[in-house]
C-alpha cells in the first residue's frame, strides 16, 4: 500500500449507539429510500433521428430530487453520529456507493438516479448483516440487555443537547458557550422535520447525546388554585423535556439552569438548579459539571 493510500485511509470507528438502535435506525433509513424508487416522474421520450431524448416534468424531477437529496444527507449525517469519529469507513463506504453510476446526455436520469439509491440502500442493508462484527464503545443490546444509557457509553461524544423557552438570549449564551469548549450544540427546531411529532424529533436528535443542558427560562404563568398570584414558570415543554433527559442520561448528566425569579418544578427533591446572573457564572459550574461526566473541556476555553 504506498504512502497516498495510506494517509487517506478511513479511521476505524466504533459505534456510540446501542446496536439494537443502530439496527432500527438503519432499518428506517432503509425504509425511506425504499419509498423513493416507488416514485413515478413522468416523461415524454423523442426520438430524434435515432438520438433520443427525455424530457421531464419539472415540477416532479425537482421534487424527486429534492427528496433524494435530503434522504441522502440525513444518511451521512446519521452515519457520522452513529460512531465515534465522523471520517470513519462506513460513512465513506456509503458515499462512494454508486458513484461509478453517471448518466450520459440521453440517458433516463431518474431511473440511473434510482440504481444509486439502490446502491446506498444495498450499503445500508450490508451495514445490518455484519453488525455483529463492527466494533462498539456501546454494550450490546441486540439480546435484551436494558442498562441505562448514559452509563454505558464508553467513548464521550461532543453532541450536547439544549432544551429551551423562548428566551433567544439565555439559548444563544448556552450555544456559544458550548461551541467555545468545542462541543456540539443540539437545538431541536434548528433539526429537520421529516415529518415526525415533536417527541420523535426529541427521540431521533437525543440519540448519540451524553450530556443536556436545560434552559428555565420565565415564558409562562401559572398557579396554584388555592393561590392569588400567579408567578413565572417554565415552558410545559422546557419541563416534560428535563424529565425526559433525567431519565434518559441520569441527574449527573443534565445541567438544570434557572432564571431569577422562576418557580422550580415541584416534587423534584435533590435537583441542582444553577441560577442565570448578570455576569453568567453559569459558565463555570457547567464546565465543572462537564468535566465531571468525564468531558475534555476547560474554563480556560471560555
Amino acid at each position: 500500500m504506498n504512502k497516498k493510500t495510506q494517509e487517506t485511509q478511513p479511521a476505524n470507528a466504533k459505534l456510540i449507539k446501542s446496536k439494537e438502535e443502530f439496527k432500527k435506525l438503519l432499518e428506517d433509513r432503509i425504509a425511506k429510500g425504499q419509498e423513493l424508487l416507488l416514485i413515478e416522474v413522468s416523461f415524454r421520450y423523442d426520438d430524434y433521428y435515432g438520438r433520443g431524448k427525455y424530457e421531464y416534468d419539472k415540477s416532479s424531477k425537482d421534487s424527486f430530487f429534492e427528496q433524494y437529496k435530503k434522504w441522502s444527507k440525513y444518511n451521512i449525517e446519521f452515519l457520522n453520529a452513529s460512531f465515534d469519529t465522523v471520517n470513519n469507513k462506513y460513512t465513506e463506504e456509503y458515499q462512494y456507493a454508486g458513484s461509478s453510476i453517471s448518466s450520459t446526455r440521453n440517458e433516463n436520469i431518474i431511473e440511473e438516479k434510482k440504481k444509486k439509491i439502490k446502491s446506498k440502500i444495498i450499503v445500508l442493508e450490508s451495514l445490518i448483516e455484519r453488525l455483529d462484527l463492527i466494533s462498539s464503545a456501546v454494550e450490546n443490546q441486540i439480546h435484551g440487555e436494558s442498562k441505562n444509557k448514559a452509563e454505558i457509553i464508553k467513548t464521550q461524544t461532543n453532541r450536547i443537547f439544549i432544551v429551551h423557552g423562548h428566551n433567544e438570549v439565555v439559548k444563544g449564551k448556552m450555544a456559544l458557550c458550548l461551541t467555545k469548549l468545542g462541543l456540539k450544540p443540539i437545538i431541536l427546531h434548528e433539526q429537520e422535520n421529516s415529518g415526525k411529532t415533536i417527541i420523535e424529533k426529541i427521540e431521533k436528535h437525543s440519540s448519540g447525546v451524553g450530556f443536556a443542558v436545560i434552559l428555565l427560562t420565565a415564558d409562562d404563568k401559572g398557579k396554584n388554585k388555592n393561590d392569588s398570584d400567579y408567578k413565572n414558570r417554565a415552558r410545559q415543554n422546557v419541563v416534560f423535556e428535563m424529565g425526559y433527559f433525567i431519565a434518559k442520561l441520569g441527574r449527573d448528566r443534565v445541567f438544570l439552569l434557572l432564571e431569577d425569579d422562576v418557580e422550580k418544578p415541584g416534587d423534584l427533591d435533590g435537583i441542582v438548579y444553577n441560577v442565570i446572573d448578570a455576569k453568567d457564572s453559569w459558565r463555570y459550574d457547567l464546565v465543572k459539571e462537564l468535566k465531571a461526566a468525564n468531558y475534555s473541556v476547560s474554563a480556560d476555553m471560555l
